[in-house]
């Protein structure tokens, strides 16, 4: 039975370029040796596949036309075999892959139950990636990563949560802006506030804009795409925002801003776990699992 995949992709390369040096420039490899992998190829299956025309160029023959077909569907074949053989390896490996929202450096314990999993768990290969939620949700269903640590604030089937931290949402407002630190929000002229990008976390954007509870907020996005931006720029441009109570971890918050509630009852934001629904690898249950003993 033919086993040669790595000929047939030089073959199909050949083919489509037309050019055995057009060829090796895309394989990054050097032009004698494509010319040997096409000239084993034929041997192999003792087939012509190319005609070659000095000064004319080359073309496929008949046989080399239906084996390009058939050599297109077994190679992508073989390829998607190997990636579903490497999603299978990863979950027996002691390998976690998790993708942590930047906003969860600023949660004490966070930090806390990464470094006793670490301690703990020596032989496990744990793998951290900053990035925004959305990117972090993306990674998630690609299975690039594992696990996800970022806010939550509605329940998807997709998802398996498992609920962390939580923290009460409040008004940051500049000391400076005397005229809104003893005011309700509904009675501010022309309300300005500062936000982060959409595109950073939309479903929490979006819910923290429904809390505001009135239409006539002015939603200032953030220059910069970071929650240090978010509490840099609104001192900077006297501009209130909202922020979840962090203020034992970050000096501005408590120095330099008025903290006021958004809502009574308090307005809720929680970080939790995620993974995929169903998806179970023996490293990644371990770090759950650690997590949720670290709960209570």
């Amino acid at each position: 039975m033919f086993t040669d995949i790595r000929r047939l992709r030089v073959f199909l390369v050949v083919a489509e370029e037309m050019s055995f040096t057009a060829a090796a420039e895309r394989l990054n490899m050097a032009q004698p040796w494509v010319s040997v992998q096409v000239k084993q190829l034929e041997e192999s299956l003792n087939m012509r596949l190319f005609d070659r025309h000095r000064g004319s160029g080359m073309a496929l023959t008949r046989d080399g036309e239906e084996l390009f077909a058939i050599a297109q569907d077994l190679v992508e074949k073989m390829l998607a075999a190997s990636d579903q053989i490497k999603s299978l390896q990863r979950r027996t490996e002691s390998r976690v892959a998790l993708g942590v929202d930047p906003i969860t450096l600023y949660i004490p314990d966070r930090n806390k139950m990464i470094t006793r999993f670490m301690g703990e768990a020596k032989k496990t290969n744990l793998k951290l990636v900053s990035q925004t939620p959305a990117e972090l949700f993306a990674g998630l269903r690609s299975r690039e990563l594992d696990l996800i640590l970022t806010s939550v604030v509605d329940r998807n089937d997709d998802f398996e949560i498992l609920p962390l931290y939580e923290y009460e949402l409040k008004l940051a407002i500049p000391k400076t802006r005397t005229d809104l630190t003893e005011r309700p929000i509904a009675e501010w002229q022309g309300p300005r506030l500062l936000t982060l990008p959409n595109n950073y976390h939309p479903t929490v954007i979006s819910w923290l804009k429904s809390l505001v509870g009135t239409d006539d907020v002015e939603w200032v996005e953030c220059p910069e795409n970071s929650y240090h931006a978010l509490i840099k720029y609104s001192l900077l441009f006297d501009m209130p925002t909202l922020t979840p109570d962090f203020s034992s971890s970050i000096s501005e918050l408590h120095d330099d801003m008025v903290l006021r509630p958004i809502s009574d009852p308090p307005a809720i934001i929680s970080w939790g776990l995620m993974r995929l629904s169903g998806f179970r690898a023996t490293a990644v249950d371990r770090f759950w699992n650690f997590a949720r003993n670290l709960r209570g």
